[in-house]
């Protein structure tokens, strides 16, 4: 976005309220040069803007010019250039109030912060960018809740735009015998703008990296779970085959044995059948 005066990444001259707003693009500009709002006499909370700004006079990376106007629960993280009034989060301020507001540029309006520490759940929560607000934080970033559900499956998700899946590894019906993982990933990296040599696009790519090794750091612990659990059921299988063969065996050995003492019966029968056909014929000798 650029012009000459009043010249903001979502609005140029703010008459008006302005709540759960933001803006990620770069701004330039002459005067009246913000990253959200170039000229503000109005009510602005829970907003923020991380684009590159740069004019002449009332350049701040929220606001430009405020007049008379009511910040609030807002920062801004994009690198702020001008010659005069130049403010990380407002540059020129007239009779305004400003609460709970940062900037990762020195600003007396606003509380000076890393980006890092600015885009911290806790402190983004702090400012009041939560669910009950109708903000949800994906990387550090505040989307509002129907913008991040809007959002497409990034690569890597599963068939029919499925991102998290649920892999049985065990027989209970519980967390120690099942394996939960995400393979959703996403990132913004619309706070480079058009300066890819800047600090402020450094540190994003640096905070991009940081996530890929979270992301490998997730799946590796992912990784190690199904080996842990796949050496557990190799012996678990082993185990089993071992019993099972037992009681084979036990059983053929219960089988042998009764044949054989069905052999031992019927020689029996027999001697005792062949030793009553004598006796008869000893008798008859003896007469």
């Amino acid at each position: 976005m650029s012009g000459n005066s009043d010249v903001g990444g979502l609005v140029g001259c703010a008459e008006c309220n302005i709540t759960n707003s933001y803006a990620t693009g770069a701004v330039s500009g002459n005067s009246d040069v913000g990253g959200l709002v170039g000229y503000a006499p109005s009510y602005i909370t829970n907003s923020y803007a991380t684009g590159t700004v740069s004019g002449n006079s009332d350049v701040g990376g929220l606001v430009g010019y405020a007049e008379w106007a009511s910040i609030t629960n807002s920062y801004a993280t994009g690198a702020v250039s001008g010659n005069s009034d130049v403010g990380g989060l407002v540059g020129y301020n007239e009779n305004s109030s400003i609460s709970n507001c940062v900037a990762t540029q020195s600003d007396s309006k606003a509380t000076l912060m890393t980006e890092e520490e600015i885009t911290s759940t806790s402190n983004l929560e702090s400012m009041g960018f939560t669910e009950a607000n109708g903000w949800t934080i994906v990387n550090g970033v505040p989307l509002q809740s129907w913008q991040r559900e809007a959002q497409p499956v990034s690569p890597g998700g599963g068939a029919s735009g499925v991102s998290s899946f649920t892999l049985q590894v065990g027989v209970n019906n519980d967390s120690s015998c099942q394996v939960e993982f995400d393979t959703s990933f996403t990132y913004y990296l619309s706070a480079l703008g058009a300066d890819i040599a800047s600090d402020e696009a450094l540190a994003t790519i640096d905070n991009f990296l940081n996530m890929l090794s979270e992301k490998q750091t997730q799946f590796g612990a992912v990784q190690n779970r199904l080996e842990s659990a796949l050496e557990s059921i190799t012996v678990n299988i082993e185990n089993l085959t071992s019993s099972l063969s037992t009681i084979r065996d036990a059983d053929i050995a219960e089988v042998s044995s009764e044949y054989i003492r069905q052999q031992i019966l019927q020689q029996a029968s027999a001697t005792l059948l062949a030793t009553a056909n004598q006796s008869p014929s000893i008798a008859l000798q003896l007469i």
